[in-house]
């Protein structure tokens, strides 16, 4: 029996905001003890501090039985691969990008910016970069180059500023120079202001018009459908953070303009394909339940009103799968994955895997790779089970190989672990 609207919307703000603070999927790049870095207690998420309307949404229902529910991982891999140890000795690495065919650029949580030329990971950081907040999930995040980089040298670095009392997702940009990041300025600022160390998704995008897309972690569940509230959320900016004039019209007087869809946990990979013009993003969710999902302008993505997750108490979050106005997952997993990175393959090294998106697990520590046809997920493989390491970020180089970007933290005992233990691969097929 459809439950009621009204019943549905009450249910936004009265679900209480515990599973993010315990969250397995990312915990998983927690910092260890032994780095000297400042990390702090996992906060509880805030409650709703947004004055504004709650978007729209209609009747639950979906399959209950399916929450929570583990099943048997995806099988290994049988394509052979050839890896090869680009860089090591990152330090809590989180994203990377390529400058040019001989440059690549590399984030660092703790703060700090790293180039690699012609294979060697220079010793002296990238200076000129923003005071940053370090802490569970906080810090530098995803770092990009401007789509016509090679004619105004900017950077892109998305990362959270602030402290524990008062903190927001940044974008900002310089002209990379002589191994500095020179007339650095903030283009944009996530709104309210959180008392948070966690969900502060940070992942981007070009989109094929020049717009910059970002997603941003929730915090509280009741953000997530805040339409003033830029969390729970993928933005859609220009190159200079101003507010493009074809970005989606929500109907609700106070809804941000810079939203683009709503309703998510907290995004973790973006990747738009140029061949099929889909912009894919993937999302932890609770105790299982990560999501791949085509984003579609306006498009309310459901969270926390419907999961297939539960929270880490076995305690049920909402009885909903599905709701009516919120579009449903292309894919979901219903094994501990902690999705994080993704690319859209498109080369010539593995010219049967063209058109396929390959995601890495921080939890499972496996590249995961999903046979796409037609739109829809055909088949999973995974690959790299046997390094054990957590796969945080994954791209593809303009020659068709893959680079992974690893960290090797054990949330078990992360004290046990070497700070300095991150690694750039790159994998070409076995002759």
């Amino acid at each position: 029996m459809p439950f009621p609207r009204n019943i549905i919307l009450a249910l936004i703000f009265a679900v209480v905001s515990t599973s993010c603070s315990d969250d397995h999927n990312d915990t998983a790049d927690t910092p260890s003890e032994a780095a000297a870095i400042p990390v702090l207690a996992k906060s509880t998420p805030q409650e709703d501090r947004s004055n504004g309307t709650a978007l729209p949404l209609g009747a639950g229902g979906g399959d209950v039985s399916l929450q929570g529910v583990v099943t048997e991982p995806a099988p290994d891999g049988t394509a052979p691969l050839l890896v090869e140890t680009i860089a090591e000795g990152l330090v809590y690495p989180w994203g990377f990008s390529f400058l040019s065919d001989r440059s690549i650029i590399v984030t660092e949580k703790i703060g700090r910016i790293r180039l690699i030329e012609d294979g060697v990971l220079l010793e002296a950081p990238v200076t000129g970069g923003p005071d940053t907040f370090v802490a569970y999930h906080a810090g530098y995040l995803d770092i990009l180059p401007h789509p016509a980089f090679e004619q105004n040298k900017l950077v892109y670095l998305s990362y959270v500023a602030g402290d524990i009392n008062a903190n927001t997702l940044n974008v900002g940009r310089g002209v990379l120079s002589n191994g500095a990041l020179e007339g650095f300025e903030v283009i944009y600022e996530s709104t309210p202001p959180r008392a948070t160390d966690l969900h502060f998704g940070g992942k981007m995008a070009w989109g094929p018009d020049g717009t910059l897309y970002v997603t941003i972690g929730e915090d509280s569940k009741n953000l997530a459908q805040q339409a003033d509230a830029s969390y729970g959320a993928i933005i859609r900016i220009n190159d200079d953070g101003s507010i493009p004039d074809d970005n989606p019209n929500w109907g609700i007087d106070t809804a941000l303009p810079e939203l683009f869809s709503k309703g998510h946990r907290n995004p973790h990979g973006l990747a738009f394909d140029q061949v099929t013009d889909h912009l894919y993003a993937h999302e932890h969710g609770p105790f299982v339940g990560d999501e791949l999902n085509v984003i579609e302008p306006g498009g309310n993505y459901g969270w926390p009103v419907a999961t297939y997750g539960i929270d880490y108490s076995g305690d049920q979050i909402t009885p909903f799968t599905e709701v009516e106005g919120a579009i449903d997952p292309l894919f979901w997993w219903s094994v501990p994955v902690g999705v994080a990175g993704m690319t859209v393959y498109r080369g010539t090294e593995f010219p049967q895997w063209n058109g396929d998106l390959l995601i890495g697990g921080l939890r499972d520590m496996t590249l995961h790779r999903l046979d796409m046809e037609g739109g829809e997920v055909m088949g999973e493989e995974r690959y790299l089970r046997e390094r054990q390491q957590k796969i945080r970020d994954v791209r593809v180089a303009s020659d068709g190989s893959i680079f992974v970007l690893t960290t090797n933290e054990n949330i078990d005992d992360p004290a046990s672990n070497d700070a300095a233990n991150g690694e750039l691969l790159r994998i070409t097929r076995e002759q």
